[in-house]
C-alpha cells in the first residue's frame, strides 16, 4: 500500500468500467496519451510531457579523474528529485516516495546505461587517469502515472542531444575546453531504448497500456517492456504479485517494439 487510497466502491466501479475498455480520459485499453519534447537552448535540457505528466531533465558530461588502474570506461551519476509536491491529487506516502525514487533511478541505469544505450568505452579519456562522468538529473514537476515511461523518455531525448566538452591534456592537467576554443562533440548514442508500461488486474484477466495515476492505483500490477528501435529487449520489469501468462508477455513485447520505432522516429 502506498498511501493513497479510494474507497471499496469507487474501485470495483472503476474496475469494471476498465473491463469493458472504458477509461476515464477516454482511451482506448492500448492507447498511449499524446507526449511531446520541449528542447532547450543549451545542449541536454529538455521538458517531456506524457499527458499531465511533467519531467524536466538535462544531462551533462564532464571529465573525471579515477584512481582505478584498469578503468576504461566512462560512468553516470543519476539525480531524481519526485516529492509530494509533484502530486495533485493521490499523493503516496513519504515511504512510497523513497522506493520510488530508488526504482527509478535503478530503471533508467538498467534500460539505458547498462544496456549500452551510450558508448562508455568512448568516455574514456585515459585508461586508468581520467574518464568522462555523464550527470543525468531528473526532476518530476507533475506526476499522474507511468513514471517509468516519462522519465526514460526524457533522459533518452536529452541523451540525443548532449555534447561532451574537448578535452586538453598536459601532463597530468586534464582541461575541459570551452566551446570558443573548441566545439563539442555529440555524445555517441548506440541506441533509443523507449520504455513501455502496461497495467493489469490479473482477477478480471485484462490488460491496459500507460495507467494514469489513479488506474495504477486500482489495479494490482504492472509490467514494463524496454525495447530499442531494432527491436532488442533492453529490459523487462514487472510489479505485482499476481503472475502473468507467457502468451500475455510475450503480446505486451510485440506491443512496444512497435512503439519503439515510432518513438524513435519522432526523437
Amino acid at each position: 500500500m502506498d498511501g493513497s487510497f479510494v474507497s471499496i466502491a469507487e474501485k470495483d466501479t472503476y474496475l469494471r468500467f476498465l473491463k469493458f475498455g472504458q477509461r476515464e480520459d477516454k482511451r482506448g485499453a492500448f492507447e498511449f496519451r499524446d507526449w511531446k519534447i520541449l528542447y532547450g537552448k543549451d545542449s541536454g535540457v529538455c521538458v517531456a510531457y506524457l499527458g499531465n505528466v511533467t519531467i524536466q531533465c538535462s544531462v551533462k558530461v564532464l571529465p573525471k579523474r579515477t584512481n582505478k588502474p584498469n578503468q576504461n570506461r566512462g560512468i553516470s551519476k543519476i539525480d531524481l528529485s519526485v516529492s509530494e509536491m509533484s502530486y495533485s491529487k493521490f499523493q503516496p506516502s513519504r515511504q512510497s516516495l523513497r522506493t520510488l525514487r530508488k526504482q527509478l533511478r535503478q530503471h533508467i541505469k538498467a534500460s539505458i546505461f547498462w544496456s549500452k544505450c551510450v558508448d562508455d568505452e568512448a568516455l574514456c579519456i585515459s585508461r586508468g587517469k581520467a574518464i568522462f562522468q555523464v550527470n543525468v538529473s531528473v526532476e518530476v514537476i507533475h506526476a499522474d502515472g507511468n513514471l517509468f515511461d516519462a522519465t526514460c523518455l526524457a533522459v533518452v531525448a536529452c541523451l540525443l542531444t548532449t555534447q561532451r566538452p574537448e578535452i586538453s591534456v598536459d601532463g597530468d592537467k586534464i582541461i575541459a575546453l570551452s566551446t570558443y576554443e573548441r566545439m563539442p562533440i555529440p555524445l555517441q548514442v548506440n541506441h533509443v531504448p523507449v520504455s513501455t508500461t502496461f497495467g493489469f488486474q490479473s482477477a478480471s484477466h485484462f490488460i491496459i497500456i500507460d495507467p494514469t495515476r489513479k488506474e495504477e492505483i486500482v489495479l494490482n500490477g504492472s509490467l514494463t517492456v524496454v525495447v530499442n528501435q531494432n527491436g532488442e529487449i533492453c529490459g523487462c520489469y514487472k510489479k505485482g504479485t499476481a503472475a502473468l501468462p507467457a502468451e500475455t508477455i510475450h503480446r505486451c513485447t510485440e506491443i512496444a517494439a512497435l512503439r519503439a520505432k515510432d518513438v524513435a522516429v519522432r526523437l
